[in-house]
């Protein structure tokens, strides 16, 4: 598939997504480089291949079992499944992946075998932090040792960038091999959701790609909607300060061809 139509069907596994969540009264933002995109062109990234969502996560577990109780029916729409460990064992990402049945991708990093991977869009539970800094520290501290096992178990040539990383990948491989990367996927969901306090009632919040970056709550307390593609979808309304931070303050500012970066998505039809 070319670029063009990955885009436009990404598009469309949003549309059913957003209509999803308006149904249940479930909230969501578009998130990371896909924010950029919206605010910056109004549409996606003109070289980026993906869309990513924000979800807090106590409306994405809600999801989740809605999703579970209800799969039969396909209650995100014809040609939607929902992936992540709580649906499906072999899912390599403690986030979400809304995904369209009639497409079959590879990333090339990724070695692991997921049924039905398809075209998709990323959902990011946001998570929010204790009062406790030893809680957090810890926590997280658990949930990083089990994201490493599952990374080193799928993803094939992964560089050592420090000398803890050199060091570590040789004795932990074996191990996370051995076990299985979707018991540590099943464990560090299961233990997210229990471990950290929910969204509402949180000052600080972090997303599970990123257990380490802290983002102030008050970012999302309103939701302001622009347009992305061909529709309108919800953003946080202070969205500059998450831009500045992530991209810096240039963010508007379009970085020269050299410094562009996408997935190494392949993606085709079944």
């Amino acid at each position: 598939m070319k670029l063009q139509e990955v885009k436009q069907l990404e598009f469309e596994i949003l549309a059913d997504f957003a209509s999803f969540c308006k149904a249940h009264n479930w909230r969501y933002w578009i998130a990371y480089g896909s924010l950029l995109g919206a605010v910056r062109h109004g549409d996606m990234i003109p070289w980026d291949d993906d869309i990513d969502i924000w979800m807090p996560a106590n409306d994405y577990y809600k999801m989740l079992a809605y999703y579970k109780a209800n799969k039969v029916t396909s209650p995100i729409g014809k040609n939607r499944e929902l992936l992540c460990p709580e649906t499906d064992c072999n899912s390599y990402t403690v986030f979400g992946k809304v995904v369209d049945t009639r497409t079959v991708t590879s990333e090339a990093l990724s070695t692991a075998k997921v049924n039905n991977m398809g075209v998709w869009i990323d959902i990011f539970p946001l998570y929010g932090e204790k009062n406790s800094r030893f809680l957090n520290s810890l926590g997280k501290g658990i949930i990083y040792l089990l994201l490493v096992c599952m990374q080193i178990s799928t993803i094939a040539n992964r560089p050592k960038h420090t000398w803890k990383g050199k060091i570590a990948r040789p004795l932990l491989t074996p191990l996370a091999k051995l076990i299985g990367y979707q018991r540590f996927g099943v464990a560090s969901s299961k233990l997210l959701s229990k471990w950290f306090n929910s969204f509402d009632k949180a000052t600080t919040v972090f997303a599970s790609d990123n257990l380490f970056r802290n983002h102030r709550k008050s970012i999302f307390k309103e939701t302001i909607y622009v347009k992305f593609g061909e529709s309108m979808y919800p953003i946080p309304r202070r969205y500059d300060e998450f831009l500045r931070v992530e991209y810096g303050e240039d963010y508007m500012t379009p970085p020269p061809p050299n410094h562009r970066q996408s997935h190494e998505l392949n993606a085709r039809w079944r």
